[in-house]
């Protein structure tokens, strides 16, 4: 579609990321970002860029349990006071596959969002600019933040091999990519778990690998 994507699997991206025109995609559940990198990611959309992500999982925080205190590092993800999603109690296993009808540039599409979780900010003060829900659950909330969004998911999924021929998803993706001042390219984030040191050094260091296993042929020589 003509939109520039580059995929990134290294944390230390995020220490130079790209314009504000971007949209970084970041398909994991982000569980080794750390508080620099989430602070230096949210720099980045205040100033201009957007984010998508999946909201963090907490099973011991239901949709039936609000008396229950959000977990501490809730605070650390990248919205500034936290955002949680739940099991959705009315769920069950007859309405397991059915898409969300949504509206987007006059157009109908279909969404297959999972059945079985729902974006739960009650216990929070933020509000949506854009929210998309049904009677089952509420599925997709984008934030402004600064000059900047962020676009919270109960899961990207959607958009995997698997899937991204299934309904409209394809459909779906590239009008997320490419909303108004947030179309010059995507950062797509799959990994963000550090690899074992021997891929690292690798995938890093490759020549240098390659030089000392050389040389430690020849000391054995």
């Amino acid at each position: 579609m003509g939109i520039v994507v580059q995929q990134v699997n290294a944390l230390t991206a995020f220490r130079d990321l790209p314009s504000t025109r971007y949209t970084i995609l970041i398909a994991t559940q982000r569980e080794t970002i750390n508080k620099d990198l989430s602070k230096h990611l949210l720099a980045w959309i205040k100033a201009g860029g957007h984010v998508i992500i999946e909201a963090i999982y907490f099973p011991d925080y239901s949709a039936d349990n609000k008396n229950t205190s959000p977990p501490k590092e809730a605070a650390d993800e990248l919205l500034p006071d936290g955002l949680l999603f739940s099991e959705d109690t009315q769920a069950s296993e007859d309405n397991k596959e059915f898409p969300v009808r949504l509206s987007v540039d006059n157009t109908i599409i279909e969404v297959n969002f999972p059945y079985y979780k729902t974006l739960d900010n009650s216990a929070y003060t933020t509000t949506p600019i854009r929210l998309i829900k049904d009677e089952i659950g509420q599925y997709l909330m984008q934030f402004p933040i600064g000059q900047g969004l962020l676009t919270v998911m109960t899961t990207t999924n959607m958009f995997s091999n698997n899937a991204i021929t299934d309904y409209d998803h394809a459909q779906f993706l590239h009008y997320l990519v490419s909303q108004a001042g947030h179309n010059g390219g995507v950062w797509l984030i799959r990994v963000d778990d550090m690899p074992p040191l021997w891929q690292w050094l690798w995938n890093n260091a490759r020549y240098m690998v390659l030089s000392l296993s050389i040389l430690f042929l020849l000391w054995l020589w």
